[in-house]
């Protein structure tokens, strides 16, 4: 009966930490762009937010200041800041694919 409880028990643990490495992100990418009106002056980061960013493995917050992406490590650090507000969309596409942020699979 006891070898069935640890048995029971390892399997479980196996399980659980096979979930939590699943989950677990080594670094993650935020694009922080400007608000509405200065984003009207970057028509084509404007379409990129607004059709594809979506798309991609990375979070879009309109904090205001100058279009960056930030990737941060597992902790939240800063790892780089890129700005963005001179690429179009194609180039945006690549560098987060380049960076690691691929296009999410649905």
């Amino acid at each position: 009966m006891e070898i069935r409880r640890i048995f029971l028990f390892l399997v479980c643990f196996i399980q659980l930490m096979t979930m939590i490495k699943s989950e677990f992100k080594e670094k993650y990418g935020i694009i922080r762009s400007c608000h509405g009106w200065a984003l009207n002056k970057l028509p084509s980061l404007k379409s990129f937010l607004r059709e594809n960013a979506t798309d991609y493995d990375v979070d879009v917050v309109y904090p205001g200041g100058d279009p960056v992406l930030q990737i941060l490590d597992a902790y939240g650090n800063e790892i780089e800041k890129i700005d963005i507000a001179d690429k179009s969309s194609d180039q945006l596409g690549q560098l987060l694919e380049e960076k690691g942020f691929g296009k999410i699979k649905y």
